[in-house]
C-alpha cells in the first residue's frame, strides 16, 4: 500500500473506535508472526502538551 493509500485508510479508521494492527512489516518477504500496534485511534483531540502531561501522570501513577 502506498503512503497516500495508507493515509486514506488511517483517516477512515479514525472515525471508528479501534486499533490498527500491523501484521506484515515493511521489508519482510513473508509475515514474521510478530504483531505490532503502530497506531491507536481515538476521538479526543489533544495538544502536544496535554498528551505529554497525560503520559507523565500515567507513568507517575504506575510507579514508573
Amino acid at each position: 500500500m502506498s503512503p497516500e493509500e495508507a493515509k486514506k485508510v488511517a483517516e477512515l479508521i479514525s472515525t471508528t473506535d479501534g486499533i490498527i494492527f500491523q501484521l506484515w512489516s515493511d521489508g519482510e518477504k513473508v509475515p514474521s508472526g510478530r504483531v505490532v500496534h503502530p497506531q491507536s485511534v481515538g476521538h479526543v483531540n489533544l495538544t502536544e502538551s496535554e498528551l505529554k502531561n497525560g503520559a507523565n501522570q500515567t507513568a507517575t501513577s504506575s510507579g514508573k
